[in-house]
């Protein structure tokens, strides 16, 4: 693993440089993403944006989502790419093949299940990697604005659910706290990226009502089938969140979420409190990301992948920690 000094150094010697979001991006990606870009371009750094999917609604409020370029439009070189959250190749999506086609390459990222998947990257397990993206900022100097310090809070604010997860510590409200002190509104992001409209509302009812709890309700696990989404006019994204409220049902410890992307496909999220480490049960089927949140990806008849995630938690966890 290289130093965030080392890297530093490398964008330094960059004329432009291309930033790779993961695909299904979520507020600490998008807002790692444009930190780096906003902070690059007042070093006279040429940055863009490429994410190989659309913006989820809730993040349609960010006055830059016309700038995030899709892998098929990227039309010119760069001297460096850079991916940040993105814990493995595939998670780029689409945009692997641009990717790839710079051998100046490099990983910024805070997920446990990383693969270090390019030589030059730097890997530390903190709350998001918006942090990190902080941090190099600082190094390289930027002289951080309103617009860098948003895009770090809407990272540590959506990756922590607001303060509220296990890797929220004194380093990630000092952080925060100083991003406050630079312009970020923090009550705007909370507002934008936890409000839901009455559809979605609906969506989330009808999935608790049809949900069933295991392991003497430990376990809570609800899905969104297409003919819900059909049914409320909704997008696939329109379930994004919604597994982290389980959570605040007494006694259950772990929750999962499951999308049915397409027949016998499904996308599956995974959250957790205290001990359950469901990066261990993601693993199981490809996927990662951290102990209290995780997500892959499982093929297979409703039946059968209930029956693979239930195998796959009582093989990787200790319900009685």
């Amino acid at each position: 693993m290289k130093t965030l000094e080392f890297l530093a150094g490398k964008i330094r010697k960059a004329k432009s440089v291309l930033i790779f979001c993961h695909v299904r991006p979520d507020g600490d990606t998008i807002g790692s993403a444009f930190a780096l870009k906003y902070g690059l371009e007042s070093l006279g750094i040429k940055g863009d944006v490429v994410c190989d999917s659309d913006y989820p609604s809730k993040l349609m409020f960010l006055p830059y989502v016309s700038e995030v370029y899709k892998p098929e439009k990227v039309n010119k070189t760069y001297d460096l790419h850079i991916a940040v959250d993105v814990a493995s190749e595939n998670l780029l999506g689409g945009s692997w093949s641009v990717f790839r086609s710079n051998k100046n390459v490099m990983c910024i990222d805070h997920h446990l299940s990383n693969e270090r998947y390019v030589e030059d990257y730097y890997v530390d397990t903190t709350a998001s990697a918006s942090m990190i993206v902080y941090k190099l900022l600082k190094i390289l100097p930027v002289d951080i604005d309103v617009r860098m310090a948003t895009g770090v809070l809407l990272g540590i604010v959506t990756d922590t659910h607001c303060f509220t997860n296990p890797n929220t510590d004194a380093e990630t409200l000092k952080i925060a706290s100083e991003t406050l002190a630079l312009g970020a509104d923090y009550n705007k992001i909370v507002y934008e990226t936890r409000k839901v409209d009455m559809a979605r509302a609906k969506l989330l009812g009808e999935m608790v009502q049809k949900a069933h709890t295991y392991f003497g309700g430990r376990l809570f696990i609800m899905v969104t089938t297409q003919e819900m989404l059909v049914k409320y006019d909704l997008k696939s994204d329109a379930n994004e969140g919604f597994v982290e409220h389980p959570l605040l049902i007494a006694g259950v410890v772990a929750s999962v979420s499951l999308l049915e992307d397409r027949r016998d496909f499904y996308r599956v999220s995974f959250r957790s409190r205290g001990a359950i480490d469901v990066n261990k049960v993601a693993r199981e089927f490809g996927g990662g990301g951290h102990i209290n949140a995780s997500g892959c990806v499982i093929r297979g008849s409703y039946e059968e992948v209930i029956e693979r995630i239930l195998r796959a938690f009582d093989i990787n966890s200790d319900w009685e920690k």
